[in-house]
């Protein structure tokens, strides 16, 4: 794996008078706003922070020609904080970070206070077709939070389908079935121990290794069940009985495309964990 360190900074191009450039102007001249970051990648580049009231805003730009799924971040520790930023494309709409787009992550005032540095460090990427680059210290705790996500979608999946009352969905026993978030990786490798995902059941499979993998696996379960748990409450908002417009939303139809959503979710997970099958640490 290819792993580059290098700095980031564009310099202040000219200073024409000897007056100081108003913030806007200063902003033109230096897109970092004196912001630096260190490379553990090439993959993702800062090319812009602004700072205000609420949070300073990095743009990232993929300048890697490939499509980027996972991004990590961080900030350098200070004292005993370490502030640590993982957004994985696959928990949200999009498909991922085409080359040439630009991804934006945010920090609060109080980090921001805290790096007396002012620099970012661009940690690691995993790319569509299963490959990363980077620190694999970061690599490897992506993958386990995809892991979790993976096998709890699975989890739900199995409810959703196994259910006969489609037709008249009992909210309260679907909720009961979905449960409470774990708190801690022994629950967490509990409620999963009958899933079957990639024709190896969990139990056979090495659990994450390290104390970081292990957060990082319970943190994907937790965030799956937790929005499986919302799409419950949504459900209850919705009538139970169709009405007489054919296309109004009912918690009959609403559990059915429920059912298809997480269908199809897991058969992207199918695919993902078989390429994760060989990159997890040892």
């Amino acid at each position: 794996m290819l792993t580059r360190y290098r700095k980031v900074s564009l310099a202040m191009l000219a200073i024409v008078s000897s007056a100081a450039p108003c913030g806007s102007r200063l902003l033109e001249l230096d897109p970092l706003g004196g912001w630096t970051a260190s490379q553990k990648t090439g993959a993702v580049v800062l090319v812009k922070a602004q700072e205000g009231p609420a949070a300073t805003t990095f743009s990232l730009e993929n300048v890697s020609g490939k499509l980027v799924t996972a991004i990590a971040a961080s900030s350098p520790p200070t004292g005993t904080t370490s502030y640590r930023h993982f957004y994985d494309y696959l928990d949200g709409s999009s498909a991922g970070l085409p080359n040439g787009a630009t991804y934006e992550f945010r920090i609060s005032p109080q980090e921001a206070a805290s790096n007396a540095q002012r620099a970012i460090e661009i940690d690691a990427v995993l790319f569509e077709d299963g490959s990363a680059d980077g620190l694999q210290r970061d690599i490897d705790f992506m993958n386990a939070a995809r892991l979790g996500r993976a096998y709890e979608t699975r989890r739900i999946s199995g409810l959703l389908t196994a259910r006969s009352d489609a037709q008249s969905p009992d909210t309260d026993a679907l909720a009961r079935d979905i449960g409470d978030l774990p708190d801690s990786i022994d629950a967490a490798l509990a409620s999963l121990k009958d899933v079957d995902l990639t024709g190896l059941s969990l139990a056979k499979l090495r659990s994450p290794g390290g104390t970081d993998n292990q957060h990082a696996f319970l943190s994907g379960v937790r965030n799956a069940r937790e929005e499986a748990q919302w799409q419950v409450k949504e459900m209850r908002q919705l009538p139970a009985a169709s009405s007489a417009d054919p296309g109004a939303r009912t918690q009959s139809t609403f559990i059915l495309a429920l059912r298809q959503a997480y269908g199809g979710k897991t058969d992207m997970y199918r695919g993902l964990v078989q390429q994760l099958l060989g990159r997890l640490p040892k």
